[in-house]
This record gives structure tokens, C-alpha cells and sequence, in this order.
């Protein structure tokens, strides 16, 4: 990762992955949508784990 900032700078190395997070979370919204609609986790109750 440090090849990003000697390259482009310590801001443009922000931005590009700033930009990169907000693109796969679009990504992520549009082909799970069923995703957003959760809200929030706290509600839900999972099955428990062997072990924990």
C-alpha cells in the first residue's frame, strides 16, 4: 500500500481509497438489497456456536 502513496501522494492515496470503499459498499447494495433492509443487527439472533 505504501507504493500508493510514494506514487501518488498522501491525499490522492485518500481519496482513491475513499472513492474505492464508497464504490464496493454500492456495489454491495446493489446486488444484496435485501442487505439495506436490514437496519440494524442487534435485533437478530443467531444460531449459537460450539465452543464460544
Amino acid at each position: 500500500m505504501l507504493w500508493c502513496v510514494a506514487g501518488f501522494g498522501a491525499v490522492p492515496a485518500v481519496m482513491i481509497g475513499g472513492i474505492g470503499t464508497l464504490i464496493v459498499v454500492a456495489l454491495w447494495a446493489w446486488r444484496f438489497p435485501e442487505l439495506r433492509m436490514i437496519g440494524r443487527l442487534d435485533h437478530i439472533r443467531g444460531k449459537s456456536v460450539k465452543g464460544t
